[in-house]
């Protein structure tokens, strides 16, 4: 992977929930749990039935604790064990993700001091 391929990736900042806090995406009549999300991109866990393939189009809805909805439609990029990352087109504003962000921190201070 050269240079650029490594900046494009991280260009967002990618907040990873704590498992009481996962927000849900509605996909094909099923709800599944976000892990971590981000402008650009989300990691959705997934049960044993994989519904999707790689390159395949994903069009849902996320379901925030707050009860913000957020419409979100992009492209399965790949699979980490069982997790679904979904490239997203159309996502998360930034100021939403800076709300998850606060909210996060203020609920659990020290789960962002674990690294």
């Amino acid at each position: 992977m050269d240079g650029s391929s490594n900046r494009e990736k991280r260009r967002y900042y990618r907040l990873e929930y704590p498992a009481a806090e996962r927000p849900t995406v509605r996909y094909k009549g099923r709800d599944y749990r976000v892990s971590e999300a981000s402008e650009g991109g989300v990691k959705i866990l997934l049960d044993r039935h994989r519904a999707v393939r790689v390159g395949q189009f994903f069009a849902g809805v996320i379901r925030f604790k707050d009860a913000g909805i957020v419409p979100i439609v992009g492209v399965v990029l790949r699979f980490d064990e069982r997790e679904m990352v979904v490239k997203l087109t159309i996502g998360i504003s930034f100021n939403r993700m800076m709300a998850e962000q606060r909210r996060i921190r203020q609920k659990y201070p020290m789960f962002f001091e674990k690294d």
